[in-house]
């Protein structure tokens, strides 16, 4: 869900549903208060836009409207994970106090699934080197991970810029913490620094020159403040 919104640039959209789902117990009258609040609490300055994103919603089967009653009915995620084929269970907590975030969150959100899977990894090749041993490992997963931009990139449909800026965003909205890393580099001409500076993109492959050394600079790894929960367990 939180990938699809920022491909298909419908993050607003997503926005305003999470509100509804936060706001009520899964029905409610939209009324001229209730629209006055979805504006202040999304810092959305137009009645307008704020419509746009719940007719949106109607369009799409997330929200329906009983014309009889005139109550806005929210469906569960249960219910959108089937109408949209979503085959992931994995759910994000999410506070409401980040509401205004909401971008910077669902970039937040798809990193740390890409965490989650190297950390997965990792944990695996563990279990592998200790089977069939009687002794008890204790194996502390790493804090940062690689994540790099044109992975991200990739994943989300976007140009190298754009993951760049994304993941940036992330960052300063508090959601993730980043380190940049770099590798020392040998001897290089001149015209092999050129190539490294030519072709590098946002972070890896940019070559930086420090107390008379270069040093390329690798993917940025990455920490990340948001849980992640199976919604099995909810």
């Amino acid at each position: 869900m939180c990938q699809s919104a920022l491909m298909n640039k419908t993050v607003r959209e997503l926005q305003v549903f999470i509100w509804l789902k936060m706001y009520c117990s899964g029905k409610l009258k939209i009324t001229a208060e209730v629209l006055r609040n979805i504006m202040a609490d999304l810092g959305i300055s137009s009645v307008k836009t704020v419509w746009v994103g719940i007719n949106s919603l109607l369009n799409k089967g997330w929200i329906t409207l009983s014309r009889r009653s005139g109550y806005y009915f929210i469906r569960s995620f249960e219910r959108i994970r089937e109408l949209e084929g979503f085959s992931k269970r994995t759910g994000a907590e999410f506070s409401f106090r980040d509401i205004k975030n909401f971008k910077g969150f669902l970039v937040g959100a798809v990193i740390s699934q890409l965490i989650a899977v190297q950390k997965k990894k990792e944990w695996l090749l563990v279990t592998e080197r200790i089977k069939g041993r009687s002794l008890t490992v204790t194996s502390i997963p790493h804090l940062y991970y690689p994540v790099a931009n044109d992975a991200l990139a990739k994943i989300l449909g976007v140009s190298k810029s754009t993951a760049y800026e994304w993941k940036q965003l992330a960052r300063k909205q508090g959601f993730i913490k980043i380190r940049r890393k770099y590798r020392k580099l040998g001897y290089l001409d001149t015209g092999n620094i050129n190539q490294y500076k030519k072709y590098g993109d946002m972070t890896a492959g940019r070559i930086c020159f420090r107390e008379g050394k270069y040093y390329e600079q690798l993917a940025d790894t990455v920490y990340s403040k948001i849980v992640l929960k199976s919604r099995k367990n909810w």
